[in-house]
């Protein structure tokens, strides 16, 4: 009795890392992101990391880290501070 457990809401549900990405580039390109923001990260998820992508594209792990992280900001920008509501229905659709 009076615990704080037991006063707490459970937490919402979290999305497995690979379907909260699947839904956070779906949102991206919703939102106007460019293609080819949206192709590194799939190439970098698909390669199974950024040395891999590296080697696939013909570049050094370093631009293909430059590259992620323009990329990621121009994600973040595009979706808001605020981004990490997975019942979005952009990340749903």
């Amino acid at each position: 009795p009076g615990s704080v457990l037991g006063a707490q809401p459970a937490p919402p549900q979290v999305a497995d890392p690979l379907t909260a990405l699947a839904g956070t580039i779906r949102a991206a390109e919703r939102a106007g992101v460019r293609s080819s923001d949206l192709d590194l990260v799939r190439a970098i998820v698909i390669a199974g990391g950024p040395t891999r992508a590296a080697r696939d594209c013909n570049v050094t792990v370093r631009t293909i880290r430059n590259r992620r992280d323009q990329a990621a900001r121009r994600i973040r920008r595009a979706l808001g501070p605020d981004w990490a509501d997975w019942s979005d229905p952009l990340v749903a659709a």
